[in-house]
Parts: structure tokens; C-alpha cells; sequence
């Protein structure tokens, strides 16, 4: 049988609904209940920034997996790496729809925020994830991302996590 790569594809204003549905969703699959109601408003904000690349694959209407992919803000940058910040880009969000966890769909995003990034001129990807997200970790681990200093916690749901980055070649 041959593997096929996911296509992935800009999503687009039409998707943003769709992929706060889904990230709701892939939050309660991942952490066994549901997200506060919140989540929903902030997801919805970040989908609705200016990006690097917001992906998806699948339907406008009804994608199985999305990504986001910003610039890192100097507000959110350690004080030293601040100048660095435009440089660095960010993943912010990367969720797949849980009945197709495995399949290839977030290694087929999380690369193309990679070329997306580069093409930016970023020299950095940087990222954060739940310390107890396994599956994630060796992912990102896969692709070439280190973990970088000690858990923090998250500002809203007070999981730890820990920061993973990754040279780029611009």
C-alpha cells in the first residue's frame, strides 16, 4: 500500500470556525475534559491575526488538522531574546481531529509551518507544549526541535509546559 502525504493548504477566513471547533475538541480529547469557555474567544483571536502560515487539511468547512503559525511578539520573548523576536517564528497552534490522531496530518503541518517559516525569513521556530503530551514531544523531538529550559506554567490552565525550539535556515 502506498503512504500518502496530506495536502496541506492555506486556510482560509471561512476555516476559522471549523478549527476552533476542532481545537475545543483535540483539548478535550487530549486532557479529558472540556476546555473553559474562554478557549473558545482566544483560539478564535489568534486564528484571526496576521500569520505566518495558517494551514489546514482537509475542507474549509470541516478541516481534519490546522496550524498557526505567527511571528514571536516581543511582549512574549524573554527580555534578552526580545531583539531576536522578529525573527523567530512561532507555533502557536497545531491540533489534529482525534479520530485521525496518527496518520501523518500534524508531521505533514508542522513541516509546512517549517518552509513557511523560513520562507519568512525566520531563523528560529520555537514552540510550547504539555510536559505530559508525549505523543507531541516525540514529534516535535522528530522534526528537530530541542527542549529548552525548565516546565513553566500555562497562564490559563496551569498545565506544565515546556519550551521546544529549532534552527531555521532563512
Amino acid at each position: 500500500m502506498v503512504s500518502r502525504v496530506p495536502l496541506v493548504v492555506a486556510g482560509t477566513p471561512a476555516a476559522v470556525p471549523a478549527c476552533v471547533d476542532l481545537w475545543i475538541r483535540a483539548l478535550a480529547w487530549r486532557d479529558g475534559l472540556e476546555p473553559a469557555e474562554a478557549v473558545h474567544d482566544r483560539t478564535a483571536g489568534k486564528l484571526e491575526t496576521p500569520a505566518i502560515r495558517f494551514a489546514i487539511v482537509g475542507e474549509q468547512s470541516a478541516p481534519t488538522a490546522f496550524a498557526l503559525t505567527t511571528r514571536l511578539s516581543e511582549s512574549s520573548a524573554d527580555e534578552k531574546e526580545q531583539p531576536a523576536a522578529a525573527h523567530t517564528a512561532y507555533i502557536e497552534l497545531l491540533a489534529v481531529e482525534p479520530a485521525v490522531v496518527s496518520r501523518g496530518l500534524g508531521r505533514a503541518l508542522l513541516r509546512d509551518a517549517i518552509v513557511a517559516a523560513s520562507a519568512a525569513r525566520c531563523t528560529m521556530a520555537v514552540l510550547h507544549v504539555r510536559v505530559d503530551n508525549t505523543a507531541a514531544i516525540h514529534l516535535y523531538e522528530s522534526e528537530g526541535f530541542e527542549m529548552r529550559g525548565e516546565p513553566r506554567e500555562h497562564a490559563y490552565s496551569r498545565a506544565p509546559m515546556i519550551e521546544m525550539r529549532r534552527p531555521l535556515r532563512p
